[in-house]
């Protein structure tokens, strides 16, 4: 039986054990473990469906979204800058957000968790956060050459908020 999910792409069930236990092949990528339900009502989803705000999509590789039930550090870091370039309700919030966008070799996860991996670094007693700006001022566009991983510290001698910075000056 063939399908489509709700994200258009084709689906075909290549093992039938019972409605508990199906396996589904999608064009691309590796067979998906579901149930008859799921796969009717086209829930089943492939690592490659642009799922993640119309632009991003999981991909096939090493990186998983969550290891032992707990989300993984590279997911939380690409799910978060996803969220603030292309999610409207935040950026109603967080304004300065609007008209960022991420490079497209990042909209697959595994290559940002990739380039995660190779340049993620950790300062004791300090939360690190993903810039874009820091590089180049005034940057719109998280990409490789433009982002950075910076203690929240010093990240925050660039915010232009002042209850945010307090009374220092910026940078």
């Amino acid at each position: 039986m063939v399908n489509k999910n709700t994200y258009g792409s084709l689906m075909k069930i290549v093992e039938y054990n019972n409605s508990n236990d199906i396996w589904v092949q999608f064009e691309q990528g590796e067979p998906v473990h579901t149930q008859w339900t799921p796969f009717i009502k086209g829930e089943v989803t492939n690592v490659y469906d642009i799922s993640i705000y119309g632009v991003g999509s999981i991909g096939d590789g090493l990186y998983k979204t969550s290891v032992k039930g707990k989300i993984s550090p590279q997911y939380k870091s690409w799910h978060s800058m996803m969220t603030r370039c292309y999610n409207d309700k935040y950026q109603e919030k967080q304004p300065t957000y609007k008209g960022c966008t991420v490079v497209e070799e990042w909209h697959n996860f595994q290559n940002f968790a990739k380039w995660y991996d190779e340049n993620y670094y950790e300062v004791e007693g300090d939360k690190m956060q993903l810039d874009k700006d820091i590089i180049v001022k005034g940057n719109k566009v998280y990409s490789p050459n433009t982002c950075v991983f910076v203690p929240q510290s010093i990240n925050k001698l660039f915010i232009k908020k002042e209850f945010k910075r307090g009374k220092l000056p910026i940078g």
